[in-house]
């Protein structure tokens, strides 16, 4: 008998007798499955518990593989942006031929900054939805801005408000993946 075929009839167990049997008939798989894997039978004993729990109540449905796919977006986002501008450097050099051309960088850190601590506080205020599809906006309209951009100063800025958008979209990412797991059954 599975152990899965155990808790059914444990569950179905009228009285405690029955339910001391199911242990007793359970403790040699438990037994063996800890010589296996060089554990106490105790603790394999707790691990399959958790993991019935967390396979059975909290569970992991299409809606919370969705809601990981678009927050992995999320997350691609600022990893392509912060590649993007160390990418376009040279190219920044050669066409708008500013004194310290760092400068980009710094000022994409700087939106980071702002952004990471403003929308954090600005998610709990607004909702976590709202904010990030607001995150992801600012970063799409002032990137495809910032490529359009005549003098450093105003690419600069551009990037600044590229990293206000993604910086704050992390934090909220965060915040969205964590909660869906514990919200599954209000969500589904």
């Amino acid at each position: 008998m599975r152990l899965e075929e155990r808790a059914v009839y444990a569950d179905d167990a009228k009285n405690s007798q029955d339910v001391e049997k199911v242990i007793q008939d359970s403790s040699s798989d438990l037994d063996q499955a800890a010589k296996e894997d060089g554990v106490s039978a105790l603790y394999e004993a707790k691990s399959r518990l958790i993991n019935e729990y967390f396979q059975r109540e909290i569970g992991f449905g299409p809606y919370q593989i969705q809601l990981f796919l678009l927050t992995g977006l999320g997350w691609a986002a600022d990893n392509i942006w912060l590649q993007a501008v160390a990418i376009i450097l040279p190219e920044i050099q050669k066409e708008l031929n500013p004194s310290r051309v760092e400068f980009a960088t710094l000022s994409l850190y700087v939106g980071l900054i702002l952004g990471a601590t403003t929308w954090g506080i600005l998610a709990d205020l607004v909702g976590r939805k709202l904010s990030f599809n607001i995150t992801l906006f600012i970063a799409g309209v002032f990137g495809v801005a910032a490529g359009g951009s005549n003098n450093f100063t105003t690419l600069g800025a551009l990037v600044a408000c590229v990293g206000f958008g993604i910086g704050g979209n992390l934090p909220v990412d965060g915040m969205v993946d964590s909660s869906c797991y514990y919200d599954y059954n209000r969500s589904s």
